[in-house]
């Protein structure tokens, strides 16, 4: 079981490293008199990915939000099935006893516990009566320290790459690694 784990959690940190970045640029133009006054707005896109990894189906949703060339929030919303060798194991279980469990050995394989101990990150994980893993992963870009984030040995990587790309950029990387816009939640 605690392989399974393991496995889910690894899945975890392969896609939220693969597809955390941000943003797009919009603004809005509007005349006053004989003078263009342009203002930037905050512009909120969601990006959608499905994905097998290692036999675990998984999608992975990013909600990005920016002002101009500056990231405001990101959310990263991701479920997953359990294995069915997972399944079998917790079968005949009472998951809300094992639920905390489970969680804590998901959070920490998926390095989750470090990730919830930097300023501006709140990470809740739960895992349904149906056995989906669902992790919402709330950023506020206005309250994390980038440079510390970027340490991190599991999500560093991500927080250099959002460091240095604009959102607009950040929202074509997404895009080019198969990501679909989708409706805002």
């Amino acid at each position: 079981m605690r392989k399974s784990v393991v496995l889910l959690g690894a899945s975890l940190l392969l896609l939220t490293a693969c597809g955390q970045k941000s943003g797009q640029n919009q603004s809005g133009d509007s005349k006053t008199g004989s003078s263009i006054v342009k203002k930037d707005s905050v512009v909120t896109k969601s990006f959608q990915q499905k994905q097998t990894v290692q036999g675990i189906e998984q999608t992975l949703t990013q909600t990005i939000s920016y002002e101009g060339k500056t990231f405001k929030k990101f959310v990263i919303n991701l479920e997953q099935i359990l294995p069915e060798n997972m399944k079998s194991a917790l079968a005949g279980q009472d998951l809300e006893s094992t639920k905390p469990y489970l969680i804590s050995a998901f959070e920490k394989a998926a390095g989750l516990d470090k990730f919830k101990s930097l300023g501006g990150v709140d990470v809740k994980t739960d895992i349904t009566k149906d056995y989906i893993i669902k992790v919402t992963i709330n950023i506020d870009m206005s309250k994390i320290n980038l440079d510390e984030a970027s340490k991190l040995d599991t999500y560093g990587s991500m927080f250099s790459t959002i460091k240095n790309l604009t959102p607009k950029q950040y929202i074509e990387s997404v895009k080019a690694a198969g990501a679909k816009e989708v409706a805002n939640p």
